[in-house]
């Protein structure tokens, strides 16, 4: 897939990482969209059918997962590159296994291995 027609979210309410990562992914030519809480991202999702997610799991309100049982239960095509400043314990749970995340990545999210994790979604 051409990186150009790909539609990339990013979910996270700490708008700093989202400015600086939206203006990576930019330059990268993808075709980027941003929301900073789920309520958000929920309705570009429907608006923008994104082919990759990059998502927070701890938001306000709501969580990331959370977020991404709901996202499931109409989209089950858009990958999922979950990010998180905390322990990733959470991968184990049976019902996050069901939820089919790519990856998990911690925070500080660099660029170099954020392009990586992304060559290796669409290969």
């Amino acid at each position: 897939m051409n990186s150009s027609n790909l539609k990339f979210l990013l979910v996270d309410d700490e708008k700093d990482i989202c400015k600086y990562t939206a203006l990576h992914l930019k330059r990268k030519g993808y075709n980027t969209f941003v929301a900073n809480s789920p309520d958000a991202a929920l309705s570009l999702i429907k608006e923008q059918d994104p082919d990759i997610m990059l998502l927070d799991v701890n938001m306000p309100k709501m969580s990331g997962i959370d977020m991404l049982k709901i996202v499931r239960q109409f989209n089950d095509k858009v990958k999922v590159i979950m990010i998180t400043g905390y322990d990733v314990e959470f991968q184990k749970d049976p019902e996050f296994q069901k939820l089919n995340v790519f990856d998990v990545m911690l925070k500080p999210v660099s660029s170099e291995a954020l392009d990586l994790n992304i060559e290796r979604l669409l290969k």
